[in-house]
């Protein structure tokens, strides 16, 4: 399986995890556009937009890992609809993340 073919999204899942990378340059979210979801090569898009295949591969990179990050749930987590006060369920979220992190972040058996 060629590279680029292991790192493909939809443009559901690129625009999801883009937004929450809000200080990437638009140029730079467009370079991993073309990677991702419409499979080019990166020293092809490099050419394209006049940067280094290096560059691209760091933006492609830098959004597919957000998108990583938006996926990867522990497997005994149950998701679940909330209504709540804004601020509690902000303090929820936040609570929520943390907890995630930690459980990536521990090595396991």
């Amino acid at each position: 399986m060629r590279s680029q073919e292991r790192y493909r999204l939809t443009e559901e899942e690129f625009t999801t995890a883009a937004s929450t990378m809000p200080r990437v340059a638009k140029r730079n979210v467009e370079l991993a556009r073309e990677v991702l979801v419409n499979g080019k090569g990166l020293s092809e898009v490099g050419r394209e937009y006049g940067v280094a295949r290096q560059s691209v591969q760091h933006y492609r990179d830098k959004v597919y890992s957000a998108y990583l990050m938006k996926v990867m749930v522990p497997p005994s987590w149950v998701k679940q609809t909330v209504y709540a006060p804004k601020e509690m369920l902000d303090d929820f979220l936040d609570e929520v993340e943390q907890e995630r992190v930690r459980y990536f972040s521990e090595p396991r058996d």
